[in-house]
């Protein structure tokens, strides 16, 4: 069971990011932190996006895929910050490639 005391949410809103959404998921996906949440936030994507996102939430179960109608990147971290677990959060792009963070 994840540790919720120390535990990082990790937020991403998504639009039509395309396959640079894969290295980001990748370089999170990469983390040595074991009480990480990712919620990515689907903002109306039109491309492979989507299914991108969908093979991780599917793969992994610390990654949530949430979906709304397009609304913008900042109505899209209110959202992840209201699906949001851990006591602390952060954001990262969808077209970011984190280095290793934790």
């Amino acid at each position: 069971m994840m540790n919720n005391a120390n535990k990082l949410s990790v937020i991403i809103p998504l639009y039509n990011a395309g396959d640079d959404f894969n290295a980001c998921m990748e370089s999170l996906i990469a983390q040595t932190w074991t009480a990480l949440e990712i919620i990515i936030i689907n903002d109306g994507s039109t491309d492979n996006s989507v299914e991108i996102a969908k093979h991780y939430a599917e793969n992994y179960p610390h990654v949530r895929l949430l979906h709304q109608a397009n609304a913008g990147a900042s109505v899209a971290r209110n959202r992840g910050i209201e699906a949001a677990t851990g006591k602390y959060v952060a954001f990262v792009d969808a077209g970011d490639a984190a280095n290793l963070l934790i």
